[in-house]
């Protein structure tokens, strides 16, 4: 009745997605909104342009301490100018990362604390 009657007015509402993966639906339920509200001459389509992604710079691996060799914590320990440490061959980032402040003072300094070792 309310298309038919001269005093009727008529409201659409529609929902648009704003991802791109919804492009086509959304466009569809624009055309469709525009064809009931009788604007659809007035509608343009243009194609985008494709744009192709850049090359991004490649980062070095940064790896997390506990997956550090021997020779990996030895560097670090040197350009942290940590010269009292004393590394074995069995250390390394994952044996560090398990062992606790006052265990490390007692195994790892030249100055061990002798009880605790």
């Amino acid at each position: 009745e309310s298309f038919e009657r001269d005093g009727a007015r008529l409201c659409v509402i529609a929902c648009a997605a704003p991802n791109a993966t919804d492009t086509e639906h959304t466009m569809e339920t624009l055309k469709t909104v525009a064809s009931i509200v009788g604007v659809d001459d007035q509608i343009k389509e243009e194609k985008a342009h494709v744009v192709k992604s850049q090359k991004r710079e490649s980062r070095p691996v940064i790896l997390a301490p506990k997956q550090w060799d021997h020779e990996h914590l030895k560097q670090f320990l040197a350009h942290k100018k940590m010269n009292r440490v004393q590394l074995n061959e069995t250390h390394d980032g994952k044996a560090l990362m398990k062992m606790s402040v006052p265990q490390m003072r007692a195994h790892l300094f030249e100055d061990r604390d002798k009880e605790l070792a």
